[in-house]
């Protein structure tokens, strides 16, 4: 049987997939993602009372928020 090369089905700058980016998505994430919003909105919590965790994930958002800004004024 000939399998037909994988189709890319979302696609964002350089990133892209061939499966449903939602379904990739945990509980966990959201959770942290919306953390990450509420952090944005009200700021003022201490980052070294928060887990490591968070903390890097709150890293990661900023940047990639950051470089989403900037490829929108380019």
């Amino acid at each position: 049987m000939d399998e037909q090369p994988a189709r890319v089905v979302w696609a964002r700058g350089a990133v892209a997939t061939d499966r449903c980016p939602v379904s990739e998505v945990s509980a966990e994430s959201i959770a942290l993602i919306q953390e990450f919003q509420a952090w944005k909105l009200f700021g003022s919590v201490d980052v070294f009372a928060l887990p490591a965790r968070t903390v890097e994930a709150f890293f990661i958002l900023e940047n990639e928020l950051r470089a989403e800004m900037k490829s929108e004024h380019q």
